[in-house]
C-alpha cells in the first residue's frame, strides 16, 4: 500500500465518521527533501452555539510517511530483503510497518483574555476528570511480543499553556491534551502462498469515530477557570455559529473594557465597565445599603454562588478591613 492508497482510505475513515466536514481548509502535505518523508496534517474545528463554552475547540490530526515506508510500498518484501541483507535472506518473514497516527486536542481562550492560573486543587479535580472521560475512548494499550513491550496507543495528561503580559503575569492561554494510535500498513509479497495482510480501512474509522468522540468530551464546559463570574459579548454571525467573546473576570480583578458590537458597517463601541458599575454603585447607595459583614452566599443559597477559593476569601476578607478602617 502506498502513500496516495492510504491517504484515500483515511479521507473515506474520516468522511463516514463526519470530520472532514470540520475541516475548514484542505490538509496540509509536505516532503522532506532531506529525509524524503512525507508529512500529512489536517485541521478540526468544532463548532457550537453553546453559549457556556468558554474556549475555541479544535484538534490536529497528523501522521508521516516515511521513506523506508515509502520503499516498501514501491516493490515487494522479498525486493526489499534482496537489498537490505542480501539474496539469501529474501526468503525472510518480516515484521508488517505500521504508521502512527497523533491527535492533539486543544481548547484556546481568546488572545486578550486575562484569564489567571488555575489553582492546584482545581486543576488536579480537572485533569482527573477529563481523564477518566476520555480514558476508554483513547485508551493506553500495550501487547507482549516474545520479550518486547509494544506500545498499540498512548495518550499525554492534560498540559496547560501560558501567556505572559508586557508586565511579567502569567495567564492561561489554552489547554491540551494529546495522543496517538498505531495503524497496521499492508504489506506485499510476491510469493503467491504468502496471505494477503488485512486493509487498515477498519482501524482507520474506528480511531477517526474515537478521534470525533473526543473531541466532542474535550468540549470544555466547565474549565479549569480560577475565576469568579464571565464576561460576555455575544456577536450575531447571520444563520453561521454565534461568535462569543469572553472576558473571565476574578472578584479581586478590575472589570474589563469590553466592545459592544452594532451593525455590521458600524465600528464597535467601547463599554467602560469599571466606571459604569462604579456609577450605578455611588447612585443606588450599596456603601450603605449592603452589610459586608454577611458571609458571602454559597452553593446552598438561593444565589447559587460558589464558594470563595481560600485565597479569594483572604483577600476578601482583607479588602472588608481596609473598607471598614476607610
Amino acid at each position: 500500500m502506498n502513500y496516495e492508497q492510504f491517504r484515500t482510505l483515511w479521507h473515506e475513515a474520516l468522511a463516514r465518521a463526519g470530520l472532514m466536514s470540520l475541516a475548514p481548509f484542505q490538509p496540509s502535505e509536505t516532503i522532506d527533501l532531506a529525509a524524503f518523508s512525507r508529512t500529512y496534517e489536517l485541521n478540526i474545528i468544532l463548532e457550537t452555539a453553546r453559549p457556556k463554552t468558554w474556549f475555541f475547540v479544535s484538534a490536529t490530526l497528523d501522521w508521516r510517511w516515511d521513506a523506508l515506508q515509502a520503499a516498501r510500498s514501491l516493490t515487494v518484501e522479498e525486493d526489499v530483503l534482496t537489498e537490505l541483507l542480501g539474496r539469501s535472506a529474501s526468503d525472510r518473514d518480516t515484521v508488517p510497518p505500521w504508521l502512527r497516527i497523533d491527535l492533539t486536542l486543544r481548547a484556546t481562550l481568546p488572545l486578550d483574555s486575562r484569564t489567571p492560573l488555575p489553582e492546584p486543587p482545581r486543576w488536579r479535580r480537572w485533569t482527573a476528570e477529563v481523564t477518566a472521560r476520555l480514558e476508554s475512548i483513547l485508551p493506553i494499550e500495550s501487547r507482549m511480543d516474545d520479550d518486547d513491550l509494544m506500545v498499540l496507543s498512548s495518550r499525554s495528561e492534560p498540559e496547560a499553556r501560558l501567556r505572559c503580559d508586557p508586565d511579567g503575569r502569567l495567564f492561561l492561554s489554552r489547554v491540551e491534551l494529546s495522543a496517538w494510535q498505531g495503524i497496521d500498513i499492508p504489506r506485499q509479497w510476491d510469493h503467491p502462498d504468502r496471505p494477503p495482510d488485512p486493509k487498515p480501512d477498519a482501524q482507520l474509522f474506528d480511531f477517526a469515530q474515537r478521534a470525533r468522540r473526543a473531541l466532542q468530551v474535550w468540549e470544555v464546559d466547565d474549565p479549569p477557570l480560577d475565576t469568579d463570574y464571565i464576561c460576555l459579548v455575544n456577536r450575531a454571525n447571520y444563520g453561521e455559529a454565534r461568535i462569543s467573546e469572553i472576558w473571565p473576570v476574578a472578584l479581586n480583578e478590575a472589570l474589563p473594557t469590553i466592545p459592544i458590537p452594532l451593525l455590521a458597517d458600524d465600528p464597535d463601541v467601547l463599554l467602560e465597565l469599571p466606571e459604569v458599575m462604579a456609577g450605578i454603585y455611588t447612585r443606588a447607595a450599596y456603601a450603605r445599603r449592603i452589610d459586608y459583614n454577611q458571609p458571602v452566599p454559597t452553593a446552598q443559597s438561593a444565589f447559587s454562588h460558589p464558594r470563595l477559593a481560600h485565597r479569594r476569601q483572604t483577600w476578601f476578607d482583607t479588602a472588608l478591613t481596609l473598607f471598614e478602617v476607610w
